[in-house]
């Protein structure tokens, strides 16, 4: 369950598996209210999209999942991603009244 932290691996294993996926909603940018940032987040930002879609192109295919490209690794924020919250998350017990 781990794919759903990556969003382009949950479509591309969803379309494997001959799923429908469509969008079911959009927000114009502007309304999430973030705030304006430097470079280095765009950067960051573009690495962890490549690395994604690299990762999904992988998973798509059924071979190894990896964030290279050309002998360039593309991480961003994916190391900073708090998978343990979703683990915590998908295994919590549901509360019974």
């Amino acid at each position: 369950m781990r794919e759903l932290a990556i969003p382009p691996v949950t479509m591309a294993l969803a379309r494997r598996h001959k799923l429908k996926i469509d969008v079911a909603t959009t927000i114009p940018h502007y309304r999430l209210g973030s705030s304006v940032k430097n470079q280095i987040h765009t950067n960051k930002i573009i690495d962890t999209i490549v690395g994604d879609c690299l990762e999904a192109i992988a998973a798509f295919h059924s071979q190894s999942r990896n964030r290279q490209w050309q002998n360039k690794t593309y991480l961003g924020y994916h190391i900073d991603r708090r998978l343990d919250l979703l683990d915590m998350f998908l295994n919590e017990k549901p509360c019974s009244k």
